[in-house]
């Protein structure tokens, strides 16, 4: 945990209502990068004290208040054994505080909890339809009025599960209302995750406005203590959200502390292992090949040291071939993701690789589609038009790829093209010409180009009428064509 000096710092300023990154700048995220990796950074040192002092160990879900709990007391054994890297053992303990009923305090919700902690294990470990089946009998077996804390953690864990499904809507539905329920609840350990999960459905979206808000929320936990038991993972999300609003160098202590840290990479990549190949391309943002190198090890020791565990095998093989440059190896771990994003990303990835060769134009065209494809039928707007861009970088013109705006909400702004139809999503969300710029790779004088098309062919004369009018603009068309 975090010294008591600071916390009590940062609740005065909650309560004020204000907030710790409050004060500093407009952007919620303008705070040093630095300040943010030492918040994360004291979080995991109290964890690690936690660790070796039973009396003041932190339970992962607080699920019971008898410290002599001996279902409790698994969860807790449960919990640091899989944050020490045996993510089996963790996950066996997990499944045996859930189903040994007879050591269960009477009366209390401690053995449903210890359910929702396995669940939540299953879907780290990508055994989706397990950590479904786990959760409906934790809903079903429980006591006949299950505690709220039961209730706010189980829709907490089927948020995960659909993010997991990329099922980005029905998890925002989920996160959304287990944020609500935890009004009034002491369970704050539960917020993080469903910002994180908000913050990541609309960075897919392109909503960069929304995903700084939740973003915000989660740093605000970090720095309360209440994401103590994921850093890694608030870490990764912010850094996710902040590099596309600022430059890749924006983000570079925390990916480098992310992948320095081994406690922090462990915690990360154990439970979303996809943030693997994130790392290593981050780091060759930077221009630190070592940095980058050091990423794919650990994935690969942490899926050395777990075998069965096969969403974490694909990430490390992902990671390793994007590193390697093996456009084969990259299409062959397309196949072993769980996840059509996944998928595309691998496909991405691959044919990056072969346009970086300059070689086989044809081929790279092809895995863009592909990519394309994944990426859209998830509703990965973001992601969909920067494959369409490269897509035209490689003379693929003819034939338009499916814009996600219509892909997302039914109809996109017809009359736009799909680089038009780019710009006008990235500007009215706030970025700035360079900006735009940089996310597209064009130049500042090519995105006043499209803008002063896109004011043209919709009527209006600003850049702030544009962003006051954009979503309504969609949804007119969506009215429009459903009619």
């Amino acid at each position: 945990m975090l010294s008591d000096g600071l916390l009590a710092s940062s609740a005065s300023a909650a309560r004020a209502g204000s907030g710790h990154w409050a004060g500093r700048a407009s952007d919620p995220l303008s705070c040093d990068c630095e300040e943010v990796m030492k918040v994360i950074r004291d979080s995991v040192a109290g964890l690690g004290l936690a660790m070796s002092d039973a009396s003041g160990v932190r339970r992962p879900l607080e699920g019971c208040e008898n410290l002599t709990c001996a279902v409790d007391q698994l969860v807790t054994v449960s919990a640091w054994t899989w944050r020490g890297g045996d993510l089996g053992r963790g996950l066996a303990l997990a499944g045996r505080a859930a189903t040994d009923a007879r050591s269960a305090c009477v009366g209390r919700d401690c053995r449903s909890m210890a359910g929702v902690w396995y669940a939540f294990l299953l879907t780290y470990a990508r055994d989706l339809r397990a950590a479904n089946q786990v959760l409906d009998d934790v809903l079903a077996d429980g006591p006949r009025e299950l505690g709220e804390k039961v209730r706010a953690s189980a829709g907490m864990c089927r948020a995960e599960i659909q993010f997991a499904l990329d099922r980005m809507d029905d998890a925002a539905d989920e996160a959304e209302a287990a944020i609500a329920a935890l009004d009034g609840i002491d369970l704050d350990v539960m917020r993080p995750i469903g910002h994180m999960i908000l913050a990541r459905r609309a960075l897919r979206r392109a909503d960069i406005d929304t995903a700084l808000l939740h973003t915000d929320q989660l740093m605000s936990g970090v720095l309360l203590s209440h994401a103590r038991h994921m850093p890694g993972q608030s870490a990764w999300v912010s850094a996710e959200v902040r590099e596309v609003r600022e430059a890749p160098e924006s983000v570079a202590p925390i990916v480098r502390g992310l992948v320095t840290d081994e406690q922090l990479a462990g915690e990360l990549l154990a439970a979303q292992p996809e943030a693997a190949a994130w790392l290593v391309r981050a780091a060759r943002r930077l221009g630190d090949e070592d940095l980058a190198e050091l990423a794919v090890e650990r994935v690969r020791t942490l899926s050395v040291r777990n075998p069965s565990f096969g969403a974490l095998r694909a990430a490390a093989m992902h990671a390793s071939a994007l590193f390697r440059g093996d456009d084969r190896a990259l299409v062959a771990v397309a196949e072993m993701h769980i996840g059509r994003r996944n998928q595309a990303s691998a496909l991405e990835d691959a044919a990056s690789v072969l346009r970086a060769r300059r070689t086989e134009s044809g081929g790279s065209a092809d895995l863009l589609r592909q990519a394309a494809d994944h990426y859209l039928a998830v509703g990965a707007s973001r992601d969909g038009s920067r494959v369409a861009r490269k897509l035209r970088d490689v003379g693929i013109r003819g034939g338009r790829i499916p814009r996600v705006g219509a892909t997302v909400s039914g109809a996109g702004v017809g009359q736009l093209t799909d680089t038009e139809f780019a710009v006008a999503e990235l500007v009215s969300q706030g970025l700035t010409n360079t900006r735009v710029g940089q996310e597209m790779f064009i130049s500042t004088h090519t995105v006043a180009a499209h803008l002063k098309k896109i004011f043209r062919k919709l009527g209006l004369s600003s850049r702030v009428e544009l962003a006051s009018r954009w979503e309504r603009i969609k949804k007119r068309e969506v009215a429009a064509g459903s009619g």
